[in-house]
């Protein structure tokens, strides 16, 4: 078997290639239109020429975000909701507008309107004539000119006005002038010597705000404004004290549905700390102690486990609680009477009643409505100081 071998044949790579690529065949020219770089619902974006994109609408580039492929998209899709459009919310702001300005023009559109009537609401110790002149209400402007705040700030420049508030009312054209009164609560005496308020009384109300009656006018009757309980024992720049005072009155006015509201003539501060009523009918007093005191324990009763605290409520508050449902009961008509010296509140459970005779019987204190305390059958309403029964 034979083989022949022949030498590799030399390759030339540029043999049977032209010198010159021919001009027939011409290459196409690459579009200068850039490739699109997404697609929006299935459709190929294409690039907008200089004079679409001049003759652009920048409004709705605005309203749209300055998206405006998703506009195109919109545009060219029907089926595409409008709801990410700025429309909605610019058609109803126009609405608003314009229905807003309908309602001024209609409501001005009668320029000859003039206030036809005043009331007056929440005036129980000022008169009528009093609220009108404050208030200085110029009739001859149309009734929509009225300025409402003015006519507020001169109201509150009376100081028994503790809040004003004025409105509108159509049909006829009414101003309605709401004022809330402040309340005395109890009188204070002045106990300087010297200068414009030497030997003054004062009018306390519930903010503890100082008020002097002879500068205030146009009271509807002024015995009522001083028909409040007297504070003793307490000066006018102690201001803490008396307004203290103040509100230790008011509590104890609406004690048992206010029965002693009218009863309290003087609340009387003794140099001790303890508190003294006189009444008002009878200038009788009434000692209730201090707002400190103690319920009074054994020793025995001290370690027994049954002495614990009456639902934390004070003694002073128990024994007021009890004054007033006693008053209603018995003691009013005892003191009327005039066979009483004075009256003692300050032992717990009991009204102690001194009469002006010696041989006195005992009267039980009815129990109903009774302050939390553990037990009530003991409770006496004694007629000697001495001699106090506890069963």
């Amino acid at each position: 078997m034979k083989f022949n071998f022949q030498p590799p044949i030399e390759r030339n790579e540029f043999v049977h290639l032209p010198e010159w690529e021919p001009e027939d065949s011409p290459r196409e020219p690459l579009s200068e239109e850039p490739v699109p770089t997404r697609a929006l619902l299935g459709q190929t974006l294409r690039a907008e020429p200089e004079e679409a994109m001049d003759s652009r609408d920048y409004l709705a580039d605005f309203l749209s975000d300055g998206d405006t492929d998703e506009i195109e998209s919109l545009e060219t899709d029907p089926d595409a909701s409008w709801k990410h459009s700025r429309w909605p919310s610019v058609l109803l702001l126009a609405a608003i507008v314009v229905l807003g300005t309908v309602w001024y023009l209609a409501s001005r559109s009668d320029g000859g309107l003039h206030l036809t009537r005043v009331k007056i609401e929440g005036a129980n110790l000022l008169s009528n004539e009093e609220v009108i002149q404050l208030a200085a209400i110029d009739r001859s402007v149309p009734f929509y000119t009225i300025n409402l705040k003015a006519i507020e700030h001169r109201l509150l420049t009376h100081s028994l006005i503790r809040a004003a508030h004025v409105r509108r009312e159509v049909g006829p054209a009414t101003l309605v002038l709401f004022i809330e009164e402040r309340q005395p609560v109890a009188l204070l005496s002045s106990d300087s010597t010297s200068g414009t308020s030497a030997g003054e009384t004062f009018i306390i109300d519930r903010d503890g705000l100082l008020l002097r009656p002879k500068l205030i006018a146009g009271l509807r009757d002024p015995a009522k404004l001083l028909q409040v309980p007297l504070l003793s024992g307490v000066s006018a720049h102690d201001t803490a004290s008396f307004q203290a005072m103040a509100k230790m009155v008011a509590m104890i006015a609406a004690l048992d549905s206010g029965a002693l509201a009218g009863a309290i003539g003087e609340f009387h501060r003794t140099p001790t700390g303890a508190y003294v009523i006189y009444t008002s009918e009878t200038e009788t007093p009434i000692f209730l102690g201090s707002p400190f005191d103690r319920e009074f324990h054994t020793a025995l009763e001290e370690q027994r486990d049954s002495v614990v605290p009456n639902n934390q409520v004070s003694l002073f508050y128990r024994q007021l609680q009890l004054l007033a449902r006693v008053w209603k009961g018995h003691l009013h008509n005892e003191l009327r009477a005039g066979h009483a010296l004075y009256a003692d509140a300050r032992f717990n459970g009991q009204i102690i009643l001194k009469q002006r005779f010696q041989n006195g019987t005992a009267l039980p204190v009815r129990s109903t409505g009774t302050v939390p305390q553990p037990e009530l059958n003991h409770a006496q309403y004694a007629t000697n100081a001495n001699k106090r029964s506890i069963q």
